[in-house]
């Protein structure tokens, strides 16, 4: 299964006549991918639900040899998946205190990360900012953190902090 974030590489194919050089040309459902030219194709977000294929033509002392399909994928490229760090909590989990949220990943420029506060289990409603203000009502309630991450050809990944009990 091919995913975004992996990296496609072709070899040169056996030739009756060893060619002295070889073009490749990579297709996304049969139409060309501009610029993909090379020997390997790194497999974007532009790409999710293509199938791919690349055609590769031999050079013979000034002749060229006939072009032949020599990779085709079983299937669509599929979303990547994005590593992530667990989120912690930065702060002490004590009323007139705030903690504040840290989302410990390393994303595309294009990723986007929302918190969703809970408390006993249940979302806070409008808890959607990085810092939540520890109330009187939330003293002996356990409150964690729900980091949701996101990018365009990835598929999100929700993760919970710990949770903390406040004092």
């Amino acid at each position: 299964m091919l995913k975004v974030g992996e990296t496609l590489k072709v070899g040169r194919g056996t030739w009756e006549k060893e060619p002295t050089d070889v073009t490749y040309q990579w297709y996304a459902d049969l139409a060309p991918v501009p610029g993909a030219t090379k020997d390997t194709l790194a497999l974007t977000p532009g790409l999710v639900g293509k199938r791919l294929s690349v055609t590769l033509a031999a050079i013979t002392k000034g002749s060229s040899l006939p072009g032949y399909s020599s990779a085709r994928s079983s299937g669509p490229v599929r979303p990547g998946t994005l590593t992530v760090a667990a989120p912690t909590l930065k702060g002490k989990a004590k009323v007139g205190r705030k903690l504040k949220v840290r989302a410990g990943a390393t994303l595309p420029a294009s990723a986007t990360v929302e918190v969703q506060w809970l408390v006993r289990g249940k979302p806070v409603v409008g808890g959607t900012t990085k810092v939540l203000r520890l109330t009187k009502a939330l003293k002996g309630a356990k409150v964690r953190a729900q980091v949701t991450y996101a990018a365009p050809g990835y598929e999100p990944v929700v993760v919970r902090t710990r949770a903390v009990r406040v004092r």
